[in-house]
């Protein structure tokens, strides 16, 4: 399992958001990531005790690296927390995400930093009311 933390979050988010991956959710806490070479990679989500933690199948997370796999699937998961924020329809959108994917787009502004510790904390939020 690999820590999360906004420090060793930040890199492999900025990576998905240049690779553009496909993400879809499975469940709450799992996603499954397109790779770079159309590879199908599950990252799952969970709580070891109040760290939050990740998986990966790829050979990076095997090796301790927080991939960008992992950086994908926090975005998804974010994306889905602004729109709860929002009050979209969830039903819809979860079912949209869940069959079709989305495909994680691009900064608006690159050069602008990104928020890993925001990004975490919509994960963190969801597991810890389903601990």
């Amino acid at each position: 399992m690999l820590r999360l933390s906004p420090d060793n979050l930040e890199k492999p988010i900025a990576k998905a958001l240049r690779l553009r991956p496909r993400a879809r959710m499975l469940d709450q806490h799992t996603w499954t990531i397109t790779g770079s070479r159309g590879d199908l990679y599950r990252v799952r989500f969970a709580l070891l005790g109040d760290v939050p933690v990740a998986s990966c199948e790829c050979q990076g997370a095997k090796l301790g690296w927080v991939c960008y796999h992992v950086g994908a699937a926090v975005l998804g998961n974010h994306l889905l927390c602004l729109l709860r924020q929002m009050k979209v329809s969830i039903p819809a959108l979860e079912m949209l995400i869940q069959s079709e994917g989305v495909c994680i787009g691009s900064a608006p502004d690159p050069s602008s930093p990104v928020n890993a510790a925001s990004m975490l904390n919509d994960l963190w939020i969801p597991m810890k009311k389903a601990s």
